[in-house]
């Protein structure tokens, strides 16, 4: 027989007081009956229909605690092979007791919904989220990326201007014409077409754009090297290209420039763009696509904007035809230059690689390289490879920067067997970037540069006498880091030894011995313009395998959650991109089954944090509005999103951690004092979690009485998870 994870009596109650709630509402509160959000706010909320608050209750109640198991007389006896469930044999009774622990059925992905914890079949998947919001003038998608509800203006042509019909007139102008993307208000009016392209309700006004150089007989005559504006306002496209895509907002311009008399050229065309996405293509013959020599797609400069570079390596005197694409209404620098002739690397493999010589700079001409190299590093350029020849085991550096400031580098070292990814050694991106890789050889070693624009790069290796590996540079040789502890990371002349979480990341590790089951909370801070990666795994964490909890984030601090942790040896690993100095802390306590929130939507009813913490689920679909946010985003009402309340008790002073990572949307946490609820709102103490992370707040608090209410930002609410850890001062 099973029963919720409360007595008998405390069930009755509150489905005594669930149901009364759900006959008050319509008339106490003004909202709908259980199961619906109030009128005021729905049109808001992000709609996570899949997740359900009274399916969330019924499955807690249906797969609570099991208390009535067989005659038992350890723990050993009660295991009932489901790995969701904790199993244990209650002291008093000699009977085994099982727990469902939701958490660990979670696959890590919120847009497929809520995994639960089923005592009779173990993990189940839950119905996935749907964010429809019921508006036919939105697109409505979940966003695995911020794990949240994306509500996206109706554009059917993808012009990135919305469909005027779904847009009120105060809010006008929009798309006039969502059938065609060469209409909308963001383009220009085009002199002499009798139509509206601009969608002011005008033609052919007089402020209208003619569009010049639109092909191959009125093409921009550039007479040698410089810098141009091209124009693409108003224009549409008439030259295909082989890296151009074929969406109908795409446009071109064409240009003609003349190759001086003398031996043939190596010709670099450039183009900038402000706005919107761009290309370069270089052609033998114009308007002849088969006659192309060279097409360039764009990548970020890093400043703002989108560069592309195309190059022909030898072109003889006479009239060159280039072209300029772009996706937006905008002017691009296009930039020309000619150099002496040659031909395209050949060192595209590890089998053709260049030689590099150490202490001697090299020039990387990636312009038209391919990607024939499998990495670690994110990116989709090409890169060439270079090869140097050790004698002896040696430290090997080596620097790169791109040759005009765009993008940034990549460099990766490798070994045998090269051209697989399991040989290569580190992978780092930046402008400028180093790889460092210690005590390898003798033999060869590969060095592969790419970069994440086109552009050049510059390159210099350098070699050193081999050094001793820092105790924290592997998990075999891990120093250990207190159960609840914290420490500085330094990551100065590290190296990239794990790679089953942050790839292309310096790192070092640091062993947490357990004597028993626990809870583990690892808490990483990193500088500011600092990311990387944070890992909790078994030892000896060689493989993806090992982990446990895996967080990569470019935002501070990053935290990594595991619980019903077995006792034995364990690891963590930091890993950063600019190995900047960082704090790690550990939190560990003895492991808790995790709290359903039935209730707690007022101060008159909130839920108990015992004073050693714990671990909390529940959901706010069905709360209400009760209670305001310091940190919550503006216009959203007097008391934004649905909470839940909750209490904690602290006998004396001491430094509590609340974190709701695992929460399916946009939370706020907001921690006040008492003694009467809802306090006085805390310095520090309020954090919206619109990140993947979700809230999270770090407080050293005295004795005395707090509440802490859950609540959702911009009007989110759903399921979620709070975890509370209560640690020294």
């Amino acid at each position: 027989m099973r029963a919720p994870k409360y007595d008998g009596a405390a069930v009755s109650r509150a489905l005594a007081t669930l149901l009364a709630l759900a006959a008050c509402r319509p008339a106490c509160a003004g909202g709908d009956a259980l199961g619906t959000l109030p009128p005021e706010r729905d049109a808001g909320a992000d709609a996570y229909a899949g997740v359900d608050a009274a399916a969330d209750a019924s499955l807690d109640a249906e797969g609570g605690v099991d208390a009535g198991g067989p005659p038992c007389s350890t723990a050993l006896d009660c295991d009932d092979g489901l790995a969701c469930t904790r199993d244990e044999c209650d002291p008093v009774s000699r009977r085994c007791a099982r727990t469902p622990d939701h958490a660990l059925c979670s696959n890590g992905v919120t847009c497929d919904g809520v995994e639960r914890c089923d005592l009779e079949v173990g993990c189940r998947a839950g119905p996935p989220v749907t964010c429809d919001d019921g508006d036919p003038c939105s697109l409505d998608a979940c966003d695995e990326a911020t794990q949240a509800c994306l509500h996206a203006p109706r554009d059917a042509d993808g012009d990135g201007d919305p469909d005027a019909h779904c847009v009120p007139e105060s809010a006008r102008p929009a798309d006039c014409d969502d059938s065609d993307p060469l209409v909308s208000s963001k383009r220009a009016e085009v002199c002499g077409n009798g139509r509206d392209d601009d969608c002011d309700g005008e033609i052919d006004e007089a402020d209208c754009a003619a569009p010049a150089h639109e092909d191959c007989l009125d093409p921009l005559i550039i007479a040698g090297e410089g810098s141009f504006p091209v124009s693409l306002v108003g224009a549409k496209l008439d030259l295909g290209a082989s890296c151009v895509p074929t969406g109908a907002s795409v446009r071109d311009a064409v240009l003609a420039i003349t190759i001086p008399d003398g031996p043939p050229r190596r010709v670099d065309v450039r183009a900038i763009v402000p706005d919107g996405t761009a290309e370069v293509a270089i052609f033998g013959v114009c308007g002849q696509p088969s006659s192309e020599l060279s097409c360039s797609k764009s990548g970020a400069t890093g400043k703002g904007a989108q560069v592309a570079h195309a190059r022909a390596w030898s072109v003889s005197p006479g009239v060159l035809p280039v072209a300029i694409y772009g996706d937006a209404d905008t002017t691009a620098v296009v930039d020309v230059r000619f150099s002496d002739a040659g031909a395209p690397p050949t060192n595209e493999t590890c089998g053709a690689a260049a030689p590099l010589t150490p202490g001697v700079e090299h020039v990387a001409p990636l312009i038209g390289a391919a990607a024939d190299l499998p990495t670690a590093c994110a990116g989709s350029g090409g890169e060439l490879v270079y090869r140097l020849e050790l004698d002896a085991p040696h430290d090997v550096r080596v620097f790169a920067s791109t040759v005009d400031g765009l993008g940034s580098a990549q460099l990766s070292l490798r070994t045998e067997p090269c051209g697989v990814a399991a040989g290569e050694l580190a992978c780092f991106t930046g402008n400028p970037v180093s790889a460092f890789a210690r005590g390898v050889g003798p033999g060869p070693v590969w060095v592969s540069v790419r970069a994440t624009a086109p552009t050049d790069v510059s390159l210099l290796a350098t070699l050193e006498p081999p050094t001793k590996p820092p105790a924290d540079e592997r998990c075999d040789t891990a120093p250990p880091l207190p159960p609840s502890g914290e420490l500085l990371v330094q990551l100065a002349d590290h190296t990239d030894d794990h790679t089953a979480c942050g790839p292309g990341l310096v790192d070092a590790a640091y062993a947490l011995e357990l004597t028993e089951t626990s809870d583990v909370l690892g808490v990483l801070r990193v500088s500011q313009t600092d990311y990387g990666a944070l890992s909790f795994a078994r030892a000896p964490c060689a493989t993806k395998d090992d982990l446990l909890a895996c967080t990569y984030a470019a935002s501070s601090p990053m935290r990594v959650a595991s619980y019903g942790v077995p006792k034995g040896s364990y690891r963590y690993v930091v890993e950063l991109a600019d190995g900047a100095p960082a704090t790690l802390l550990s939190a560990v306590r003895p492991a808790v089954a995790p709290t359903f929130v039935p209730l707690a939507d007022t101060c008159d009813a909130p839920m108990l944090i015992p004073p050693t913490g714990g671990r909390f689920l529940g959901n706010t679909s069905n709360a209400f509005a009760q209670y305001s946010a310091g940190c919550d985003q503006g216009g959203t009402g007097p008391f934004g999103a649905p909470e839940q309340m909750f209490r904690l008790e602290l006998p004396e002073k001491r430094r509590v951690l609340f974190d709701t990572s695992g929460s399916s949307f946009a939370t706020i946490l907001d921690v006040r004092k008492g003694p009467s609820c809802p306090g006085t709102e805390l310095q520090n103490g309020c954090a919206a979690g619109y990140l993947s992370q979700r809230s999270f707040v770090d407080l050293t608090l005295s004795a005395g009485t707090y509440f802490v209410q859950l609540d959702g930002f911009a009007l989110q609410s759903g399921a979620y998870e709070l975890s509370v850890w209560v640690l020294p001062p």
